[in-house]
């Protein structure tokens, strides 16, 4: 949490209102922790948490993208 700080005090969204400055904070802090990670490693991260947000909802979000790389291959 702290971390979230650090970046909503950032120079460039001090402007901004409180919820689009948290919003830009997260950004922030999502980029800055995949600067270093191979594609692989981001896609990885990426799935990971958006199959811990589906059974955290109960839902099942489509891939559109999926279907058309297996059609491809």
């Amino acid at each position: 949490m702290n971390d979230l700080k650090k970046y909503m005090n950032d120079p460039e969204i001090a402007g901004e209102p409180m919820a689009l400055r948290e919003v830009h904070a997260i950004r922030f802090m999502l980029q800055n922790a995949q600067k270093e990670m191979l594609v692989g490693e981001r896609v990885k991260t990426t799935r990971d948490s958006v199959k811990a947000l589906e059974d955290e909802l109960g839902v099942k979000f489509r891939r559109p993208g999926d279907a058309y790389v297996r059609r491809a291959i």
